[in-house]
This record gives structure tokens, sequence and C-alpha cells, in this order.
């Protein structure tokens, strides 16, 4: 037989062994865990032990109740302080930041969530709790000794900064590239790039795409387009809305002119009806050039561009 495929069998069932030892050590630990707890459900039901908040156990009183309500208090706490945080965090990281320091601080995030739990409660016992004591808790009560959910909030919000933070990096590097390129290429700022692309990572496609670009003080290229259709099966829809305002004549007008199509279909569209007015001679001019300026055939082209389908709407009016 294949020395090959016996090491893929004996890996599987290696694997399969790990998978199985681990449910049966959970097994054991929640059987051992409901036999020691058997005398006390012999003489409370469960929805006492859950809804009783007295904890007396000398007295033969165990109420849950207390330990379920701070949990959940710690735990809301920590979500508030450290999710908007860790949240910019990452967004900083993933597009602002420098690629050296980006490679410089992930690192260092990775290694924070090393840290054993135990030295943040140290931390959180001679930082946090002081500073509750002598700062924070005098303007709400008249003594406090600083042990409070309060602080545990933030010790555990500190706890799961590294996780948070790895978890986003994680999520906004699975957005394509591409997708966040083509939103800045036509002059979307990072942060709208931000904003519409990158928290949108659900979507798999983009539906819009925003630019703003300035030909001129009165020509600009803006997008939404009103007469955008859902997404497509084949991908999102895209569009191209070009708003001229000035004078004519007198009287103050706005041209608009747009196209909607899936981005793809659209960008092959526009370079193949470019490279047929190059190739035929329809455009005489040299160097780089911007589609839309006066010595460029854009008659001509947009004749090629609806020729194949794509859509055009025009609106005139002040």
């Amino acid at each position: 037989m294949n020395v090959r495929l016996i090491k893929d069998k004996l890996a599987g069932r290696t694997m399969l062994v790990l998978t199985l030892l681990s449910i049966l050590i959970a097994v054991l630990v929640a059987w051992g865990l409901f036999y020691r707890s058997l005398p006390l459900l012999e003489n409370y039901s469960l929805s006492d032990l859950l809804t009783s908040s007295a904890w007396k156990p000398e007295k033969g009183e165990f109420g849950f109740l207390g330990f379920i309500m701070g949990t959940l208090w710690v735990t809301g706490i920590a979500i508030i302080l450290a999710l908007p945080l860790c949240l910019l965090v990452s967004i900083y990281l993933s597009e602002y930041a420098h690629p050296r320091l980006r490679k410089f601080i992930v690192p260092v995030v990775d290694l924070l969530s090393g840290i054993p739990p135990v030295l943040f409660g140290v931390w959180g016992v001679l930082f946090i709790i002081p500073l509750i004591q002598d700062h924070i808790a005098p303007n709400f009560v008249e003594n406090s000794a600083g042990y409070s959910v309060l602080a545990g909030g933030i010790v555990l919000a500190i706890m799961i900064f590294p996780l948070l933070i790895t978890l986003f990096l994680e999520v906004f590097s699975a957005v394509p590239r591409d997708m966040l390129n083509a939103s800045l290429s036509l002059g979307a700022t990072p942060w709208q790039t931000v904003k519409k692309v990158l928290l949108k990572k659900a979507m798999p496609e983009l539906e819009r795409i925003t630019a703003r670009v300035s030909a001129t003080r009165r020509d600009r290229f803006t997008a939404r387009l009103p007469m955008l259709a859902p997404p497509h099966a084949e991908g999102g829809m895209g569009a191209v809305r070009i708003e001229v305002r000035g004078n004519r004549g007198g009287s103050r007008i706005v041209e608009i002119a747009g196209i909607a199509e899936r981005i793809a279909q659209l960008a092959g569209v526009v370079s193949a009806a470019s490279a047929h007015a190059i190739a035929t001679g329809a455009v005489t001019v040299h160097g780089a050039r911007v589609l839309g300026e006066p010595e460029l055939p854009n008659a001509a082209l947009l004749e090629l561009v609806l020729a194949s389908g794509i859509r055009l709407h025009q609106f005139v009016g002040a």
C-alpha cells in the first residue's frame, strides 16, 4: 500500500481518537458536577436555585441569582467598553496604519492574548480598584472599597481587547482588496470606503460605488444613482453619475447623466469601446487622457457603449 495513504489514514484515526477523548473529558466533567450536585437538587428545585439571591451555605441557603446577574453586568460592561474601541483600532490597523506600524502592533496584540488571566486580575486589584475607590465611587456613593461590577467589567474589557482586535482583523482581511481599491480609485475617501465597503463585509458584492472626482469647480462625478436596480445574481450593480452644473444662455441648468450596470460588465464595455476607438483611428490625441475630455470622440464612444446594452439615464433640470 502507498505510504502516503497509510499516513493519511493514520492521521485521520489519530484526530478521531483525540476528538472522542475531548468529548469524553467534557462528559466526565459534566457528570462529576451533576453527581456532586445531587444532594443539593434533592432539597431545592432548580427554579429556586436560579431565582434566589440568598447565599448562606452555613444555613443551607444557595441562591445563584446574584452570581448570574453579576456575570451579566460584568459581561455587558466589558462589551460596551471593548467593542467600539476594538472596532476603531482594527479599522485603523487595517486601513490607515503604516505597514511598518501594523507589523509591529499586530504581533504585540497577539502576544497580549497569551497573558494569563490571573495577571489581569492582579493588575485590576492594584490599579483599577484604587482608581474606582478614590476617584469614581465618591461621585456616586459615600463609601466604597472599589470592588464592584465596574471594576470587573473594565478588567474583562482589557482581557478581551486582543481577542476582539484579532477577530476584527481576520474578518476585514476576508474582504477582497479589489473592492476597497475600486472604491478608492473612484474617488471615495478612506472613511467612505470603510463605511460603505469594509463594514458591509457580509455582502459578497459591492452594490454601489460612491465616487466624487472633481473635473472642474462645477463638474463632478458623484453617486448614488436613484435608478439603481437590486443586485443581480451575477454581481452587484455599479453606477457612475456625472452631474454638470452651470449657466447656459443666461439660465442656470443642471445636467445629470448616469450609467448603471454590473461593475465588471461596465468596465469591460468601456474598455472595449475605448480600445476600438483607438484601433480605428477615432482617437487622434496622444498621451494620458480621461474619458469625457473635449479632445476625445465622446459621442462615438457613448454610442459604442450603448450599443452593447448598457443603460444610460439622463435628466436635465434646475
